[in-house]
């Protein structure tokens, strides 16, 4: 009875694990955006590994992991320019702030991105899906 217990847990959380079409949930390729108060923020997933780039004043980049409905960002790099604009300096440090907060992720047939902190706080973004990979 044990094991058919498992078993059924198992397929439970490899069904919750994955999208409609029964394939897991990948954001490598996306290249997504959002605004913030007049502010640009821009997120891309790689295509070819967990990782992510993108763009506020700074350009930043690291590594993701996604587990299932669940998203956890590393430690982020980013050059450290100082905006001309202290409204955007703002945005950008809200959003790095953010970033390693965020626990879960809902990504619509739309190619819209929700990340969602801990506390209930999201962020969406507007994605462009990526190209099937040419042949």
């Amino acid at each position: 009875m044990k094991t058919s217990s498992y078993i059924l847990l198992a397929s439970v959380l490899a069904v919750a694990a994955c999208g409609k079409n029964g394939a897991a949930v990948s954001l490598r390729g996306y290249e997504c955006s959002t605004n913030v108060n007049g502010t640009t923020i821009t997120l891309n997933f790689a295509a070819d590994a967990d990782r992510v780039s993108g763009k506020v004043v700074n350009t930043y980049n690291g590594p993701y992991e996604i587990n299932g409905k669940n998203i956890k960002f590393g430690v982020m790099a980013s050059t450290m320019k100082m905006g001309i604009n202290a409204n955007a300096m703002q945005v950008e440090y809200n959003y790095f702030k953010f970033l390693p907060t965020v626990n879960t992720f809902q990504l619509s047939s739309n190619g819209v991105l929700l990340l969602i902190s801990a506390d209930g706080k999201g962020l969406r973004f507007y994605c462009a899906k990526p190209s099937a990979p040419a042949k």
